[in-house]
């Protein structure tokens, strides 16, 4: 029963996969199966519109809710205990260090002064020095020293420093230090004289407040002097002065506010060429700034000398020819002319020759210090004069020897622009007599003897008569005699004026309202001068004081500057005298035409 039932479902098994196979060969419809209508349908959706949907309204609150505040806790930190000692730092030592042969060497000061005591102290910043690395082969061109002023905190300026200011000098070569070894190079001042025997060992610039004038005085008395055991022959150029002793260069201040006094190399006496002074080369002038050169006493020679020059270039003044490599002084002192120098014009005994030399005198380029209009004001030179008991020579009150100064011109020795301004006894032996130059050149200067006194001759000059009005004054112009301002030197001589001016009845043509007053140590000439034809740069005077026979007692000197044909400008001179006089005159000396 079991094998049929198999055997009908193998037959039915074998009808199905028969029947598919027809269907599959025959592509028959699927939907017409075993006579069976399959017909799909497409059926359409009803479209649904979903309801509109408002979000609901939100309102913001009128203001927002303050957050409470946090109190931190306090917090005390643990103390924290110092070490008894703070370790030492171990030492570190540098190394020398050259380049090209040139030390290298810092100028770095800086100067703070403090006034008042530990509660409410005032500090004052003035003044600040500011250096910078000097020659430092081509890497520097240029050093520069500033001085600033700070007169926020106080109302003191560079101009009343009162304290020395020291600027640090430059290394010497130590090729130049053994050189130097061999000709005894010592340095001097009023207070030691040390042997240089080491590359840091030359003097500094010193500054000091330009109107504090006791500054500038002990500034001046503080300054050293190089003496070397050299000599050179004379109206040696001074470039080769200059390079012979081998000085580094010094970079000066750049502020006017400032008196610059500078050191000096001098050479020992010799008696055929007398003696050298110069200054160290600088990098460049500053131009307005007051330099003052000084010479230490003991270096001064038996037969008198220069003590100092004090120059002041203009604010406006400029190098001519191009810019000088470096800028420097240099002056030959001998109690003798050089053989190749005449004396010719010369009157009383010679005592002094002065030869001032600088870099434009030697090459033309440089400031020219032969030129009035370089100054800002005439420069003056300090002579040590021995006192003489010789009947010929003419005294001043003081028991100094009256001097006449000369300065030599295309040739020729002049007076023009000359005149010995002060006076003063030193010792029982010496005195001090500063000269008023118009320029720096070579001088010449004389012991002025009793014989040399003249009238002042016809024609050359107006002679003043004594006038008893004291309003008859007209102090005119400015006045500056190198050492003491307008107001105060025009105030000492009203202050000390006698009982009578001194007018000039009959000027010399060209000038009017001639008057000389007469004060303690000076005599002041004011007036008036109305020019010719021809505009100058510089009118140079000479004021004469004479006596009652018309004797010279002395004589002063003043300018006029840039004076156009045909104008007047009023006019001062002042002449050194202490004591009465009758008349005084007035003449035109020279005049630089424009």
């Amino acid at each position: 029963m079991l094998r049929k039932i198999l055997s009908v479902s193998v037959v039915l098994i074998v009808i199905h996969f028969s029947l598919a196979s027809a269907l599959l060969n025959n592509n028959v419809s699927p939907s017409n199966i075993g006579g069976i209508n399959i017909s799909p349908t497409t059926s359409t959706l009803p479209a649904i519109t979903p309801p509109a949907v408002t979000p609901p309204a939100v309102t913001t609150p009128d203001t927002i809710p303050t957050l409470p505040a946090i109190t931190l806790p306090n917090t005390t930190l643990s103390s924290v205990t110092p070490p008894a000692t703070i370790p030492t730092l171990p030492a570190v030592t540098l190394p020398n260090t050259t380049v090209s042969n040139t030390p290298l060497q810092t100028t770095l000061n800086t100067i703070n002064q403090t006034v008042g005591t530990d509660t409410g102290a005032i500090t004052l910043a003035t003044p600040t020095l500011n250096g910078s690395i000097t020659k430092l082969s081509s890497l520097v061109s240029e050093a520069t020293i500033n001085i600033t002023s700070n007169s926020a905190t106080d109302s003191t300026t560079l101009s009343m420093i009162s304290s020395p200011i020291s600027i640090s000098a430059p290394l010497l070569n130590p090729t130049t230090l053994n050189t130097w070894a061999a000709v005894s190079a010592t340095v001097v001042n009023s207070i030691v004289s040390n042997t240089i025997n080491n590359v840091n060992q030359l003097p500094q610039v010193m500054v000091a407040g330009i109107s504090n004038t006791n500054a500038v005085i002990n500034t001046i008395n503080s300054q050293s002097s190089i003496l070397l055991n050299i000599v050179f022959p004379p109206l040696t150029s001074g470039t080769t002065i200059i390079s012979a002793i081998g000085l580094p260069n010094y970079t000066l201040p750049n502020s006017t506010s400032v008196a610059t006094i500078i050191p000096t190399v001098v050479t020992t006496v010799n008696p055929t060429s007398g003696q050298v002074i110069a200054t160290p080369p600088f990098d460049k002038i500053i131009p307005g700034q007051k330099m003052i050169i000084p010479v230490t006493n003991s270096v001064i020679p038996s037969f008198g000398g220069l003590k100092e020059i004090d120059v002041q270039s203009s604010p406006t003044a400029t190098s001519t020819g191009g810019t000088a490599p470096d800028e420097w002084f240099v002056a030959e002192v001998d109690n003798k002319l050089p053989s190749s120098i005449s004396s010719s014009s010369i009157k009383g005994t010679i005592f002094l020759f002065v030869n001032i030399q600088y870099p434009f005198e030697d090459n033309g380029v440089g400031f020219n210090w032969g030129d009035p209009h370089t100054h800002a004001k005439p420069p003056t030179l300090t002579l040590v004069v021995n006192k003489t008991s010789q009947s010929f020579i003419q005294n001043d009150s003081q028991g100094c020897p009256i001097i006449d100064a000369y300065t030599l011109s295309s040739g020729a020795w002049t007076q023009n622009g000359l005149g010995e301004i002060f006076s003063s006894s030193i010792s029982p032996t010496q005195c001090q007599i500063t000269i008023q130059s118009q320029h720096l050149s070579k001088f010449a200067f004389s012991l002025r003897h009793i014989s040399s006194l003249q009238s002042s001759g016809p024609g050359l000059f107006g002679v003043g008569t004594v006038a008893n009005s004291l309003t008859s004054a007209s102090l005119a112009g400015s006045l500056d005699n190198g050492t003491i301002d307008t107001a105060t030197a025009v105030t000492s001589l009203l202050n000390t004026v006698t009982s009578f001016y001194k007018t000039i009845a009959d000027p010399a043509e060209g000038f009017s309202n001639v008057e000389c007053s007469q004060g303690s140590g000076f005599a002041l000439m004011t007036g008036q001068y109305t020019s010719g034809a021809v505009p100058n740069k510089v009118v140079f005077l000479k004021m004469s004081l004479l006596d009652n026979t018309g004797h010279v007692l002395s004589t002063g000197n003043g300018d006029i500057s840039d004076i156009d044909a045909h104008k007047t400008k009023s006019f001062n001179a002042i002449a050194r005298f202490n004591d009465n006089f009758t008349s005084c005159t007035v003449q035109v000396d020279t005049t630089i035409p424009k």
